[in-house]
């Protein structure tokens, strides 16, 4: 079972529009038999929905109580398109223990929130699920927190799928989840002239450039001369202190970018996890100081030291290529159980993907995005990942050597050692039984081997596009 929870700065105080939209058609006209399953005492469901709106907004409009980013929190539900058709009744039970454990209920004496559960049915995608809306606003006008409301629904979802034998969601137990994207999160990108969910987008600058960085100065400078906007945390009581990060796409349309946090898009793309990996425990000024307060470049980019000649650029794409064969020689010796290890080795290999997709792949995510991505389903974890051998010469090379038709087989080289090297991580992904994120490796292997044949010819690289059309390396 798997929970979408909605973000702080998607939350408002609009819950006539929430509650319009959950008893609508949907937006394509998926919702055929909206209906409600559960709600909080003494919510009258027989009314329209202005009227259950005006139900789950009154104690807010009644005390003048202001939440902060909105007082109307939403969730949905959703099982997997194979598990057993859950009744009402098995709906309502769900929505009600994901209230009660995240507090909105009436646990320790409080006063609970008025909320709402409605069953849309089957998704296009074939997936039952429930859409609940809660007032943030308790019956005396007191405020409800939703503090770590995703590991708390996470729990959950673990808990639901053992009481009613459901499909377990593959490596929670492990920590090892991705935040998922809506289609409302893809609709907004579209909206926006983006090619892909923006959190996407960034979770691979950022990992693309923490693979490649000696040390935090360093990453930021690669990260903002990449063309995200980063914004340093700063402690409040010195001021210079970098405490985290928050980074944003600057937008097309010069509105207000949408910022945020590291930790938010990747367990281990927090601050702390990447120092963790450069082994320093805190940073100092010296990393606020290459990005300005508006995320503008203060330094050099980090693409300005390229190879002065192809003969060099060639040498480099060779180095690459075997800095990676040593990884994986070494990954042989690991054993296939070491959970944290493993995500050690998938990291540096997606970061190496991910800066080379930024290099060849500019316009529109191609193959070498899809294997960052990938990959980066097996770097995840809860917990700090175990440090071994680093890709951090081969991702600068992906990152700056000129591309050109004399070096596409030194370029083949490299990605036939990454291929062999994502075959190794499949293996020990099978042996911890992990076998969906097995498979997605089996399948990025044959996705990328059109490209190494390419490659291999001797001729321009050029990468497919999410579209099928074909766009030269380099832009």
């Amino acid at each position: 079972m798997i929970a979408k929870l909605s973000a702080a700065h998607e939350r408002h105080d609009d819950m006539a529009q929430l509650v319009t939209y959950l008893f609508g058609p949907g937006r394509a006209n998926e919702h055929e038999d909206a209906h409600a399953i559960a709600a909080s005492t003494g919510l009258d469901l027989t009314g329209d929905p202005a009227s259950l709106a005006a139900q789950l907004d009154a104690p807010r409009q009644l005390f003048g109580t202001e939440v902060k980013h909105g007082s109307v929190w939403t969730a949905s539900l959703s099982n997997a398109p194979r598990d057993r058709r859950l009744t009402d009744a098995e709906w309502a039970t769900a929505a009600r223990t994901l209230i009660d454990r995240l507090g909105f209920g009436e646990e320790e004496g409080k006063a609970p929130c008025r909320w709402i559960a409605v069953r849309h049915g089957f998704s296009k995608n074939g997936n039952d699920h429930i859409h609940v809306a809660v007032g943030l606003v308790r019956e005396d006008g007191t405020r409800a927190s939703p503090w770590q409301d995703r590991v708390k629904a996470s729990a959950v979802c673990a808990e639901l799928e053992r009481r009613f034998e459901l499909i377990a969601v593959e490596g929670r137990r492990q920590g090892r989840g991705l935040p998922g994207y809506s289609r409302a999160n893809a609709e907004s990108a579209a909206r926006r002239g983006r090619p892909e969910v923006e959190r996407a987008t960034l979770a691979r600058h950022m990992r693309g450039a923490a693979v490649a960085a000696v040390d935090e100065e360093d990453f930021l400078r690669r990260l903002s001369s990449s063309g995200v906007v980063v914004r340093p945390r700063l402690d409040r009581q010195d001021g210079e202190t970098v405490l985290g990060l928050s980074v944003a796409l600057p937008p097309p349309d010069g509105t207000s970018p949408v910022r945020y946090g590291g930790g938010r898009l990747a367990p281990d793309l927090s601050l702390p996890r990447l120092r963790y990996w450069w082994g320093t425990s805190a940073g100092g000024t010296a990393g606020a100081a290459a990005v300005d307060p508006l995320g503008a470049r203060a330094t050099e980019p980090a693409s300005s030291t390229e190879p002065a000649s192809a003969e060099d650029g060639l040498a480099r794409w060779a180095r690459a290529a075997t800095d990676v064969a040593r990884l994986r020689s070494a990954a042989r010796d690991r054993p296939l159980d070491d959970v944290a290890g493993w995500a050690g080795i998938a990291r540096e290999v997606a970061g190496v993907f991910a800066v080379w997709s930024a290099r060849a792949e500019p316009a529109r995510p191609g193959p070498l995005a899809r294997a960052a991505d990938v990959l980066a389903r097996t770097a995840v974890l809860d917990r700090p990942l175990r440090r071994g051998p680093n890709l951090r010469s081969a991702a600068r090379t992906a990152a700056s050597a000129p591309p050109s038709p004399s070096s596409d087989p030194a370029q083949a080289a490299l990605l036939r050692e990454l291929r062999l090297t994502i075959r190794v991580i499949h293996d020990a992904e099978a042996a911890q039984r992990r076998t969906a994120q097995a498979a997605r490796l089996a399948a990025l292997d044959l996705d990328l081997a059109p490209l190494e044949e390419r490659m291999s010819a001797g001729r321009t690289a050029r990468m497919p596009s999410a579209r099928g059309i074909d766009t030269p390396a380099g832009g």
